[in-house]
């Protein structure tokens, strides 16, 4: 029955579809955002199908910008001064190094959640999904609606089940 809400939900909204983003090396569309990798030395993202192979063959150069990818010490550096610098991309991800306490960082989820609000703010479909997870003790789902109108299959999935149950919204069972 969820299915059948998330279907209708694309039927009334075909232009969600055309929100979601190609990945710029094979060029199909990143509907798994949660496995999409982003670069960043120039923040752009790919599915996991095309960054995998890349991350395997333990390639130094991104195939995106050229540039040399950081190590995993000037990773955290790089990430900190694009997210200072406003990039929604950035904050996000920084965001969730402060939610999971990695890359030397201590667990901060209020910093954390800071950020996934600013990345949110500037209308970044995954820091809206996160926040919407952050906040579903809240009975909130207005970030989940968000995230899924840009095309955030996995908030859109999630929004189908939360009908279904009624978890902060009217239930709808069809």
């Amino acid at each position: 029955r969820a299915s059948k809400v998330v279907e209708e939900y694309l039927q009334e909204n075909p232009a969600i579809l055309e929100k979601v983003d190609d990945c710029p090396i094979c060029l199909e569309p990143i509907f798994d955002v949660d496995a999409a990798v982003t670069f960043y030395c120039c923040g752009k993202p790919t599915c996991g199908s095309c960054a995998e192979p890349l991350s395997a063959a333990g390639n130094d150069i991104c195939p995106l910008c050229r540039e040399e990818f950081p190590s995993d010490g000037e990773s955290l550096s790089i990430l900190r001064r694009k997210a200072a610098a406003g990039k929604a991309w950035a904050q996000c991800n920084l965001g969730r190094t402060f939610l999971h306490g990695s890359s030397g960082l201590e667990v901060d989820e209020q910093k954390a959640e800071s950020l996934f609000r600013n990345a949110a703010d500037q209308g970044y479909s995954q820091a809206q999904f996160l926040l919407g997870i952050i906040e579903l003790d809240r009975n909130n789902t207005d970030h989940f609606e968000a995230a899924a109108s840009q095309g955030h299959m996995s908030a859109l999935g999630r929004l189908g089940i939360y009908y279904f149950i009624g978890l902060g919204v009217a239930k709808d069972d069809m």
